[in-house]
């Protein structure tokens, strides 16, 4: 698509909208502003640069000339007569900014969808679209981490746009996007940081069973030393440190290490302890019995502050195990492919699970790449290259969204590699200023994060 086809379809967009008159007015908002901000979001290149540049003034005076679209109804019909006579950047721009404001302004209840409230998070998705449009502040008493106060020039149109909602799309590509309600929690503390733990392990070893065919396996076992009383130590070191998040890496946590560290946390807050809100329990391959008899996931668990099961999600690629002794190459890692990326929606910022290379596969779409959250959680497994692949994505997503990112790699054993370290982690930007500020006791390895928390906060752009 190139720049005059866009315009010449902003009609299209005008047409949706005109539609819409014979709506309830709030699925009549929360529509018009998906449907606007999907057309910035097919800007070609290089004009899906313009929105950095666009002065402040500009979009100020466009958003001004635009305010009278609305009635005392709460009803825009004049705004699809508007972009069908003015079909440019600036117009569709300053339409997405007046009605996401409109929407943030208007009674709470618009913000939901008219049969669903409470604790599903269907309530937030768009009956005409599909896309889901969350309010930035879910909790009640509470703001978001990341909303951006300020219209700094030369931030990207993520950044610039739809300050007040978090828009989702329904599905990306193939992978169907899961909000998970989790309003009741808060991630941060109030002045807009979290302290994270990551859990690596000495002497890690993987057993692997192979699958027909030969070069193609699944994990039976994992194993690291100090065993339970490593992970009860990780435990207490998160909680003593008063994490908001505690990971292991990829495929070193069996279902009953799993079920350990679930006690363990249960215990802490059982004796009144403030357990992490999010413990990411790695991953580890399950049968899934309703994908077929033998059907086997790599699957990350998500536990709550009481080490109750909060989330889960299904890897989307397998890996290739090649070492550079042939003899100890496992193969092709023979799971069935997930297809849903579950969302955590708390009450102060969105976080997105994946699996390792699901984050940093060079071959293969990343889902993530357009989707507008705070935080990406990413247990893996690998060598420096992999590494190298996360820093990459995790470059893009901060550009384009402001998202951090918590990322624990346990070093992939090869007997033929001498190993240099545990892994590597990464808390907030890819940058040195994540490794080094660091606290490390019993393997774990306590940084913070720190979010964008009104116009004094921190900024997760980098200056």
């Amino acid at each position: 698509m190139d720049l005059g086809t866009w315009q010449e379809s902003i009609g299209a967009v005008a047409d949706h909208i005109g539609s819409y008159d014979a709506l309830e007015a709030r699925i009549a908002l929360r529509a018009a502003l998906i449907r606007v901000h999907r057309h910035m979001l097919l800007l070609p290149s290089p004009h899906d640069d313009a929105p950095r540049t666009i002065a402040r003034s500009e979009l100020r005076d466009a958003q001004q000339d635009l305010s009278s679209i609305f009635d005392s109804g709460g009803r825009f019909a004049r705004l699809a007569e508007i972009l069908a006579e003015q079909p440019d950047i600036v117009t569709l721009f300053a339409a997405t900014r007046l009605l996401d404001e409109a929407l943030a302004s208007a009674p709470r209840n618009w913000r939901d969808s008219a049969a669903l409230d409470g604790q599903s998070a269907e309530r937030w998705r768009c009956t005409i679209t599909g896309d889901f449009c969350i309010p930035a502040i879910v909790a009640p008493g509470t703001e978001p981490a990341r909303i951006i106060v300020g219209d700094r020039f030369g931030r990207s149109y993520h950044k610039r746009s739809v300050r007040n909602h978090r828009i989702l799309p329904g599905r990306i590509g193939d992978f169907t996007v899961q909000p998970v309600d989790l309003s009741g929690m808060l991630f941060c503390k109030e002045t807009g940081e979290a302290r994270v733990a990551s859990a690596l392990f000495t002497d890690f070893r993987a057993v692997p069973m192979h699958a027909p065919p030969t070069d193609r396996f699944i994990l039976v076992d994992a194993s690291f030393a100090g065993g339970d009383d490593t992970l009860a130590k990780q435990i207490d070191v998160a909680t003593a440190e008063n994490c908001s998040a505690l990971m292991w890496p990829e495929l070193a946590i069996t279902s009953a290490s799993l079920a350990t560290i679930a006690a363990t946390i249960a215990r802490h807050a059982d004796a009144l302890a403030t357990t992490p809100s999010l413990t990411i329990g790695g991953s580890w391959h399950y049968n899934k019995p309703q994908a077929g008899p033998d059907a086997v996931v790599n699957r990350c668990i998500v536990l709550d502050g009481r080490g109750k099961v909060l989330a889960m999600h299904d890897k989307f690629y397998p890996f290739l195990h090649e070492s550079r002794n042939p003899a100890g190459s496992f193969g092709v890692e023979a799971i069935t492919p997930g297809t849903v990326l579950p969302v955590l929606v708390m009450g102060d910022i969105c976080a997105a699970i994946g699996i390792c290379l699901d984050f940093c596969h060079l071959g293969q779409p990343i889902p993530y790449l357009e989707l507008n959250v705070d935080l990406m959680l990413v247990p893996s497994l690998g060598q420096q290259s992999t590494i190298d692949s996360h820093i990459g994505n995790a470059r893009t997503m901060q550009s384009r969204f402001g998202t951090q990112s918590f990322i624990v790699q346990q070093r992939l054993p090869d007997p033929a590699v001498s190993a240099e370290n545990l892994g590597w982690h990464i808390a907030g930007p890819p940058s040195d200023r994540s490794n080094s500020a660091t606290i490390q006791k019993n393997d774990c390895i306590i940084d913070e994060i720190f979010f964008l928390r009104g116009a004094t906060g921190h900024d997760n752009e980098a200056l």
